[in-house]
C-alpha cells in the first residue's frame, strides 16, 4: 500500500459506512496528560459512524487531560473537544475507566484482545503521560496488535512509542522545533517536552521518512502507511479519526492471536 498523506478529508478513498459495522476501537490511556482534542474528537468521530470505542487504562483509575489543552476546548466553547469533555463527565465515562487488566473478566474480549480491530493512543504532557508511553504496557500493546496486522494509531507525541510497528514506515509527528521551543520553557519546559529528547528523535529512529516541518500548512494531518496511522497535533483529531476509519473499513478479517505479555 502506497502511504497516503492526509491534508484535507478529500485525500482519503471513499468508504461505505456499513463496513464499519462491527468495528472496535480500544483506546489505552494514562491516567493523566492526554491532550483533550487528541483524545474525545476521534472518539466523538468514530462513535457517530457507528465505530465501537472502549476506554481503558492499565489500572482502574479517573482520567484527567492536561490543563492546557482543556483551556484551548474552553477557550473555543462552540468547539466538538468542550462538548465531547462535557458529555465524558455528565456520563461518568472518565470517572470509571475499566482497567485494562479487567477486559477479560469484562467479557469484552474474545481473548488475546482480538475482540478489537485497532488500538489508538492519543498524545500528552507530563511526567505520568511520560512514564505511560514509554512504559512497557504500552510496548506490549503495541507489538500484540502490530505483529497481527491489526491498525495502530498514535497521534502527536504518542508516536515515539511507535517502536517496530513504525519500523520503515511513513510517519508524522509532533515537530523537534515545535518542542524545542516549547522545552525552553522556563518552569514548563520538562512538561511540555516530557521525553527527554522529541518525539521526533523517537520517530526518525524507526519510520522511513518523518513527515514533519516548522510551517504546519506544510504537513498532513495525518499519514496511512499500512496498518499504521499517524497524526502531529490536536489540531488534526479529526483527520486522524476520518483516516482511522478508512482503514478499519479495508480491515481484513479478525484472527486468533497469542495472548499479549501485557496480560500475563
Amino acid at each position: 500500500m502506497t502511504p497516503i498523506l492526509v491534508r484535507r478529508a478529500g485525500d482519503l478513498p471513499p468508504i461505505e459506512r456499513k463496513a464499519l459495522a462491527g468495528t472496535r476501537v480500544l483506546l489505552f490511556l494514562s491516567p493523566s496528560g492526554h491532550a483533550v482534542q487528541e483524545t474525545l474528537v476521534p472518539v466523538a468521530v468514530l462513535r457517530e459512524a457507528g465505530v465501537g470505542v472502549h476506554l481503558a487504562t492499565w489500572d482502574a483509575r479517573a482520567i484527567r487531560f492536561e490543563p492546557v489543552g482543556n483551556l484551548m476546548a474552553f477557550a473555543a466553547p462552540w468547539s466538538t473537544s468542550l462538548r465531547s469533555l462535557w458529555a465524558a463527565w455528565r456520563t461518568g465515562e472518565l470517572r470509571h475507566v475499566t482497567p485494562l487488566r479487567n477486559l477479560e473478566d469484562d467479557g469484552l474480549l474474545g481473548g488475546c484482545l482480538r475482540g478489537f480491530d485497532a488500538l489508538v493512543i492519543p498524545g500528552g504532557h507530563g511526567p505520568v503521560f511520560a512514564e505511560f508511553l514509554l512504559g512497557e504496557p504500552v510496548r506490549a500493546l503495541l507489538r500484540t496488535f502490530a505483529e497481527s496486522g491489526r491498525i495502530v494509531g498514535l497521534v502527536c507525541h504518542a508516536t515515539a512509542a511507535a517502536g517496530e510497528a513504525g519500523r520503515g514506515r511513513e510517519m508524522t509527528c509532533w515537530p523537534r522545533p515545535y518542542e524545542r521551543v516549547l522545552g525552553a520553557l522556563p518552569l514548563l519546559g520538562d512538561y511540555f517536552a516530557p521525553l527527554g529528547r522529541p518525539a521526533e528523535d523517537f520517530v526518525a529512529a524507526v519510520a522511513s521518512r518523518v513527515h514533519t516541518s516548522a510551517r504546519p500548512w506544510k504537513m498532513p494531518h495525518a499519514v496511512i502507511d499500512g496498518n499504521l496511522v499517524t497524526a502531529w497535533g490536536p489540531w488534526s483529531a479529526r483527520l486522524f479519526a476520518l483516516a482511522l476509519m478508512n482503514r478499519l473499513a479495508a480491515r481484513p478479517a479478525r484472527e486468533a492471536c497469542p495472548a499479549p505479555e501485557v496480560l500475563s
